[in-house]
């Protein structure tokens, strides 16, 4: 196991599955703080309680879609400096570039790669932006 990973990462993803394979795939990678919410408002207030490092957040969700959860997280003078990593497998070309129009610093199709290898993305963008 690699050496513990203190970034805090906040995922909002409504597919249980998902939230328990990448969850485990992060703390297998190190990580010590990976939080998985259900929906787009738990996420929304989990990021004003503990102001996460990165957020991983899906596009399909029930209850408040991910474009709307990334508009007001980057409306918010508090929130609107965490990067956001879209994980989505909308294969839509315009919900991409909306999500970054936005301010989203990846897009990702999770159809396309292994929880791993989204790790290991995540990780080379915590690197390469360390504060």
């Amino acid at each position: 196991m690699s050496e513990p990973k203190l970034v805090k990462i906040l995922m909002i993803e409504d597919d249980a599955t998902h939230r328990q394979m990448y969850g485990l795939q992060f703390k297998q990678s190190g990580f010590t703080s990976f939080e998985a919410v259900a929906s787009g408002q738990e996420g929304l207030d989990s990021m004003q309680k503990s102001h996460p490092d990165l957020i991983l957040l899906d596009i399909g969700l029930e209850d408040i879609d991910g474009i709307e959860v990334l508009k007001r997280l980057k409306a918010d003078s508090s929130t609107a400096d965490i990067p956001v990593i879209v994980l989505s497998n909308m294969r839509e070309k315009d919900k991409g570039e909306q999500a970054q129009q936005l301010g989203a610093v990846d897009y990702i199709l999770k159809a396309k790669y292994l929880p791993r290898e989204i790790v290991e993305r995540v990780e080379r963008f915590l690197t390469s932006h360390k504060k």
